[in-house]
């Protein structure tokens, strides 16, 4: 069951980022007392950190391949995930727009997560 955990949360995960990327931007609440410069990128770099914890915790409890064989992976995995989800920004919402700004912030969250994952694993050991 642990590992069925890890992986349905994973793609639970995986279909939120996706939705919440492509649903109609007119949709998504605003608040209009906080102002946070590039508060776009924070939300895309948040999204693809905690997406990338999630599938190598995955991987990791699964156990089938090497730590680093794992990180590449994910980390691949989620850069082109983003991208995909950035050209479909691009050519298929009326509200949205392709940015290679948020690429960049999918991949440094993505980076850094992964970093995480090896330090506190590291750390464990």
């Amino acid at each position: 069951m642990g590992r069925n955990i890890y992986l349905w949360i994973a793609l639970v995960w995986t279909v939120l980022i996706g939705v919440a990327c492509l649903v109609d931007a007119r949709a998504i609440p605003t608040v209009p007392s906080i102002n946070i410069p590039n508060k776009d990128k924070i939300v895309h770099f948040c999204f693809y950190f905690v997406f990338s914890i999630l599938w190598a915790k995955y991987l990791l409890y699964a156990q089938k391949w090497t730590r680093i064989k794992i990180y590449a992976t994910v980390f691949i995995s989620a850069s082109v995930f983003g991208i995909i989800i950035e050209l479909l920004q691009g050519c298929c919402t009326e509200t949205r727009g392709a940015d290679l700004a948020d690429v960049l912030a999918n991949c440094s969250g993505s980076f850094l997560g992964l970093l995480c994952v090896f330090v506190f694993a590291t750390i464990k050991k």
